[in-house]
């Protein structure tokens, strides 16, 4: 099975620039834009990735196939069943588990995918959850009238922002990560361990959905 990884930004002279701002007394946010600029190409690569339109495609569908009658259909399809579908984590889990096994039917994974799914699951547990009922578990269909309703414009947008957020995080994440042991230690932007987790934080919610 083979893996597309990320990995072009590291030669970039946007991402040389992002390194120099590591360097200097740059703020997070400037860090954080500079970053987002150097990883548009690998993400705008990634959207022509077969599991990252894979995973971008549930996004879009979801909530028309659970207005439609062929909701049950469309989810059986994808290896979710009955029972699934009447809790927020069991659905999560089958569609974690559908994108599964989406890469080992082609073959191929990639990180862009990983990121994609990860992102995906995410914002569906935070955006459903924030439309469903606190005091007791949802009902089946108050999952999938939850779920329907990002179908709509403005929904839609909700959704689809905190996806993207999301995955621009952890796409940033993924460069940035590996990069920032290079500047822990002595005369270094981080002093420590400590204060390079307190950055990671910082840049979260610099770019929080």
């Amino acid at each position: 099975m083979g893996h597309i990884r990320l990995g072009t930004l590291a030669r970039s002279k946007k991402w040389r620039a992002v390194i120099e701002l590591l360097d200097s007394n740059a703020s997070i946010s400037e860090i954080a834009e500079a970053a987002a600029r150097a990883s548009d190409r690998d993400l705008a690569r990634a959207s022509k990735d077969d599991l990252f339109q894979f995973v971008s495609n549930l996004l879009v569908v979801l909530p028309h196939k659970a207005r439609s009658p062929d909701y049950h259909g469309y989810m059986d399809d994808l290896g979710i069943d009955a029972q699934a579908l009447g809790s927020v984590s069991q659905l999560l889990a089958g569609l974690g588990n559908a994108v599964d096994d989406y890469e080992f039917q082609t073959g191929r994974s990639s990180d862009a995918g990983e990121m994609a799914k990860a992102a995906l699951l995410e914002s569906l547990s935070v955006q459903l959850r924030g439309r469903l009922p606190t005091l007791f578990e949802p009902t089946p269909a108050e999952i999938r009238k939850a779920l329907a309703s990002f179908s709509s414009g403005q929904s839609f947008a909700s959704l689809a922002r905190d996806f993207f957020a999301r995955l621009s995080y952890r796409s940033l994440d993924c460069y940035l990560s590996r990069e920032l042991a290079n500047h822990t230690g002595a005369d270094k932007r981080f002093a420590s361990d400590a204060d390079r987790v307190q950055f990671d934080r910082d840049l979260a919610q610099n770019i929080a959905p």
